[in-house]
């Protein structure tokens, strides 16, 4: 009989998450330098170096993700898993990690963009207040937005990651399961433990699976 399997729910990694975070925070701190010394400057550079470091995120997401799945199968397989990890491991997420750094890149994009204008805006701009002060709540939003788009990008493949998986290793149905602290968003509590088909709208926000809502840290437990 099939059953939800709690130690088959892939928490969301903090390795690549953290990494990849501090890549977007230094990114924003040097167009930040830049612009502040040249508004017109192109920071054509930076982006790709931002970039380059999405690229090497996502990898690290796969690569945890792989061996976490190698992992708990391992633990809760026992003489099946070597064919449920075959089937796991095998299925194609090249497409998903295109896509994934695609919309990386466009958030990356977006930054720097954003700093531009509100940069050159406040150096056209008429005030007593000295330049150097009105620049800094900028930094200090590109700060914060770095660390949201790194935290919410990781868990956003760890979820693509786990449903292509998961599905691939014979499981048709997961469990929504929250992180159960003071956290968790009222609608997501609500949805704790419901079940919900692969690929079927949930009750949460746009029908979405869990970790795929802004800043979701919820996870799918499958069933076998």
């Amino acid at each position: 009989m099939a059953k939800f399997i709690k130690g088959l729910g892939i928490v969301t990694p903090l390795g690549p998450e953290t990494s990849y975070r501090r890549s977007l925070q230094r990114f924003v701190n040097d167009v930040w330098e830049r612009l502040t010394g040249d508004v017109m400057e192109i920071t054509i550079d930076l982006e790709e170096r931002a970039i380059e470091s999405a690229d090497a995120f996502l990898g690290a997401s796969d690569r945890v993700h792989r061996r976490r799945i190698r992992e708990s199968f391992d633990l809760f397989f026992g003489s099946e898993a070597e064919t449920r990890i075959a089937d796991a491991l095998s299925v194609d997420v090249d497409t998903e990690l295109a896509v994934a750094l695609e919309a990386n890149t466009n958030l990356i994009r977006n930054i720097s963009g954003q700093q531009r204008q509100l940069i050159g805006a406040e150096i056209l701009a008429v005030s007593e207040t000295p330049l150097s002060d009105r620049l800094q709540p900028i930094l200090k939003t590109g700060t914060n937005r770095a660390r949201l788009i790194a935290r919410d990008q990781a868990g956003k493949i760890n979820s693509r990651l786990s449903q292509l998986r998961h599905i691939g290793a014979g499981a048709e149905e997961y469990s929504w399961s929250t992180s159960r602290d003071e956290r968790v968003r009222d609608l997501h509590s609500t949805l704790n433990g419901r079940t919900y088909a692969y690929g079927e709208p949930t009750d949460a926000e746009g029908g979405q699976p869990p970790g795929i809502p802004i800043q979701c840290r919820c996870v799918a437990i499958p069933k076998f």
